[in-house]
């Protein structure tokens, strides 16, 4: 099977488990994105250098009962999660054979896994995704660069789960964020909501942010750790949060059923595909759109978030065939704006 998955409580500590694992903490560091998606990491302890390598929480696939599966907290101490809970964090899984032609800057490193075995760790980079945000002055030339107009978008989108509430909802609900590019490099730009687990979070850059703070995340390579015998590719960080492991039903254990195994093979798969280098800029004659082609799947009736000013090729990836839409912005300030399939 080729589909994106997580890992079971017996591939972390178990007799399955995998060789990255041995004489190595089993939790793992968070991202920035999966922070502002609303994982949690405590504020102030966990770090390896202030804010840097933070650890968080992640889910494992493993039932405990109809509402409760097992996971890892930031201790690397095994933990119950409740289904809903938004703010777990995610590690995908990959079969490695799907990824190894493709993957870059592959690495190996020998461990000792124990006074009679060393281990060769091996790490790869595959496909793309925000990260870590940008330093102060970083962040300041982006907004400038912004603001005045001088930015070019790549046309590619980002599916976020909707961050306008904190705790559980009926179903998942897309907000998009749009990608943008910089001498070569690729940017995102997130207004923080309401979701975060802190009034105020410090993020990997030292500064502390709040709601309707804007931030940029540098789009970088995934590292992933590899299992060969296992034919297993984990990533090294926790990439996202926001994305509940079922909004309402109760877990049968089957993860497939689950609507955490849907976002990542639905969306998130497609969203670590690297965007083409060519750039589209945005003008202002391209700030109102009329479009009626998508392949997503997305309901009638189902709300949307979005980051405005969007591309009409970045819309044209957004709606369902034969519905229609119009988006209007009279000027270049990042805004939230919610609509509804008509």
């Amino acid at each position: 099977m080729n589909d994106m998955t997580i890992l079971d409580i017996t591939q972390i500590y178990g007799n399955n488990q995998l060789a990255f694992f041995k004489r190595q903490l089993t939790n793992a560091s968070i991202t920035d994105f999966a922070l502002l998606l609303g994982g949690f990491s405590p504020n102030y302890n966990y770090c390896d250098n202030k804010f840097v390598n933070r650890q968080g929480l992640y889910w494992t696939k493993t039932k405990i009962d109809d509402n409760l599966v097992y996971g890892i907290d930031y201790r690397s101490v095994i933990a119950h999660y409740n289904v809903d809970d938004f703010r777990i964090g995610c590690r995908p899984v990959l079969p490695y054979s799907l990824i190894q032609e493709k993957a870059k800057n592959k690495s190996r490193t020998t461990v000792e896994a124990s006074l009679e075995e060393d281990l060769e760790r091996i790490e790869v980079e595959y496909g793309e995704y925000p990260q870590f945000v940008m330093n102060y002055l970083e962040t300041g030339k982006l907004n400038q660069l912004f603001y005045s107009g001088s930015l070019n978008t790549t046309g590619k989108l980002y599916t976020i789960a909707d961050r306008r509430e904190k705790g559980s909802k009926e179903r998942f609900e897309p907000e998009i964020l749009e990608e943008y590019e910089y001498k070569g490099k690729k940017y995102v730009p997130i207004r923080i909501a309401h979701n975060l687990c802190y009034p105020k979070i410090f993020l990997s850059n030292g500064i502390r942010s709040g709601v309707g703070d804007v931030v940029w995340l540098r789009v970088s390579p995934i590292k992933w750790l590899v299992d060969t015998e296992n034919d297993l590719a984990v990533s090294k960080n926790i990439l996202f949060a926001g994305v509940p492991f079922l909004y309402q039903k109760k877990y049968t254990g089957d993860f497939t059923k689950t609507d955490l195994y849907w976002y990542l093979n639905n969306i998130f798969m497609k969203d670590i595909i690297p965007s083409k280098t060519e750039a589209i800029t945005l003008t202002p004659e391209k700030r109102n759109f009329v479009v009626s082609e998508s392949n997503f799947t997305y309901q009638p009736g189902v709300n949307i978030t979005m980051t405005l000013p969007l591309t009409n090729a970045a819309l044209l990836e957004l709606l369902q065939k034969n519905d229609t839409l119009t988006l209007q912005s009279s000027d270049q300030t990042p805004i939230q704006k919610v609509i509804r399939f008509q």
